[in-house]
């Protein structure tokens, strides 16, 4: 009988010990299991969306290198030689790229926020209408482009912070800003996202050398944007390729809901017509924009705010991050008439910022990240921590599409777990916040 007893006083104490070895990594566990959901969701939306018969993405790419029309540049022709060489389809090297972008983009912007993931305030920074979670599962928000963009500016970040200052930083960093070449020679309209990426140079020594190649790579830069803009194609190419493409989709599929997708209909028409074609088809009204905007990125300057992220861009490096992400923003308001879907420009920008701004908190914070504000749990940011993790979930019903614009407020019943993971892991949950351990 005693050895029972104690068997089982043996068990309850190895039951008890596992308890507080999940408990211990559960932020680790939930913070994971988040990331894996997020490379999930993407990984399928984008697939699909490339996969589609109807993709505009895989008909429009396959039209213009069919027909020598060059407005996709050198990404697009690459995709053709390795489809050709392979003997995929064009679609299916477009859908690998993708794929395999995507998850470095996902495996980037974990390495990059892990060391805030006890911070509830850069939670409500990676989950905003224009951050990670919510930006990244919209399907159809994401293109072949803009993972490609994306994976580069989360690997980017992500190397700039977790390798150690030195030549292997400053490679690191130079090689990353050397392939915004080739992106903006796949399209011009990717530029206006470059600037943010600069801000990788903040990790680094300005020495004379570096300096010395961030100047060719602007002036490589320049002349990419310059050919993209003088090899965007004729009218006649134009007028062939939208008869091609509407001869390629199925006669039951709906035209107008891929018109805003079109984006090749307005090369060799003016300014005016151009906006007067793309505002009919943003679902949004002029007096209805601040709205969506703030709606957008007011979860983030809430985080900011929280973070004090001001003391990140104080210094000289700062200051000038700050303004080249003000850039990018500004030339995206200055370009709106040529961007027909401009909202998915708005996300990308936000899902940039949002890793721009943690690089920048953990170089100039280091090994005192834990102690920012919103990483301490305390008895005066509980309260706040609940209501976050109820608003998170409240948003699952109030943003649904249409409020606003379908671009913006496109929520699913598939981020239900997503949400309730953040909340979780924000340190919302009230039984989480009442049991503690000592």
């Amino acid at each position: 009988m005693n050895m029972l007893r104690a068997e089982f006083d043996r068990l309850m104490v190895r039951t008890e010990s596992q308890r507080c070895w999940i408990w211990a990594r559960s932020a680790d566990i939930i913070y994971s299991g988040f990331f894996i959901l997020l490379a999930y969701m993407t990984t399928k939306s984008i697939w699909s969306i490339i996969m589609r018969t109807h993709s505009y993405m895989t008909t429009d790419w396959g039209i213009s290198y069919a027909g020598g029309f060059v407005r996709r540049g050198l990404i697009g022709d690459v995709i053709l030689h390795l489809s050709r060489a392979s003997g995929l389809s064009f679609a299916e090297v477009t859908a690998v790229i993708a794929v395999v972008a995507n998850l470095l983009f996902v495996l980037g912007a974990a390495l990059l926020f892990a060391r805030l993931r006890h911070n509830h305030w850069a939670w409500l920074l990676i989950y905003t209408p224009a951050g990670l979670a919510f930006g990244a599962t919209n399907p159809g928000i994401l293109g072949h482009k803009d993972v490609l963009l994306l994976a580069l500016g989360a690997m980017l970040f992500s190397g700039a912070t977790l390798l150690p200052e030195g030549w292997k930083r400053t490679t690191w960093v130079l090689c990353g800003l050397a392939l915004t070449i080739p992106l903006v020679l796949s399209h011009e309209g990717l530029v206006i996202f470059v600037p943010i990426l600069f801000i990788a140079l903040s990790a680094l020594r300005l020495t004379p050398p570096v300096i010395g190649v961030t100047a060719l790579i602007v002036l490589g830069l320049g002349a990419a944007v310059l050919a993209s803009v003088m090899h965007s194609g004729t009218i006649a190419q134009r007028d062939a390729m939208i008869e091609a493409f509407y001869a390629a989709l199925p006669p039951q599929w709906s035209l107008d809901s891929l018109d805003e997708y079109v984006a090749f209909w307005f090369v060799g028409q003016s300014v005016t017509d151009t906006f007067a074609f793309v505002a009919t088809r943003n679902y949004i009204a002029l007096w209805e924009l601040p709205f969506a905007v703030a709606l957008a990125f007011g979860p983030i300057a809430v985080a900011a705010c929280g973070l004090h992220i001001s003391r990140a861009f104080s210094d000289p490096k700062g200051r000038i991050s700050a303004h080249l992400i003000v850039l990018s923003y500004v030339s995206l308001i200055a370009l709106m008439p040529l961007v027909i879907d401009w909202m998915r420009f708005f996300i990308v920008l936000g899902i940039l910022t949002a890793m721009a701004m943690a690089m920048r908190l953990r170089l100039t914070c280091g090994d005192r990240v834990e102690t920012l504000p919103g990483a301490v749990a305390t008895p005066e940011n509980a309260a706040f921590r609940y209501m976050l993790g109820w608003v998170l979930l409240a948003a699952l019903f109030v943003l649904t599409p249409g409020k606003v614009s379908p671009w913006l407020v496109h929520f699913g019943w598939n981020d239900i777990l997503t949400v309730i993971l953040v909340g979780i892991a924000s340190g919302c949950w009230p039984v989480l916040a009442r049991k503690r351990p000592q």
